[in-house]
């Protein structure tokens, strides 16, 4: 799997998600369960409705993964993006190098001229021609 499937295919599963197109996830601290692995995440809409997604969490994972989860359209955007200007740059570089190539012909031959010149000009000077 290339990268640019890599990343459509983590979209594609976010997009999966319960409420990941118009819910954002939202660490909370549960009072009723306190302890060690006391939070939960909920997707919440606009209107503020919660629906649990998870629960039993420390606060490390649910940090995380609320993070990842609320990161992760922008971040396949950006890699996705970063990817294409990789592959423009990568041609640019590809006709620069066939351009800088002629270049090195023309020089080649315009050299090759320049010589066949000088030795004219020598013969001129000595009165061999």
């Amino acid at each position: 799997m290339d990268d640019v499937d890599f990343f459509s295919h983590l979209q594609q599963i976010w997009s999966k998600t319960t409420g990941a197109e118009h819910m954002y996830w939202m660490p909370e601290q549960d009072q009723e369960t306190p302890g060690k692995r006391d939070y939960s995440i909920y997707a919440v809409n606009e209107d503020g409705d919660k629906n649990l997604v998870a629960s039993d969490l420390l606060e490390e994972d649910v940090d995380f993964v609320t993070g990842v989860h609320g990161c992760l359209p922008d971040l396949v955007r950006r890699l996705l993006a970063a990817v294409d200007e990789s592959d423009r740059l990568d041609e640019e570089k590809d006709n620069l190098v066939v351009r800088v190539a002629e270049l090195e012909n023309e020089a080649d031959e315009f050299t090759a001229i320049i010589g066949d010149l000088q030795t004219v000009i020598e013969q001129l000077e000595s009165g061999r021609v």
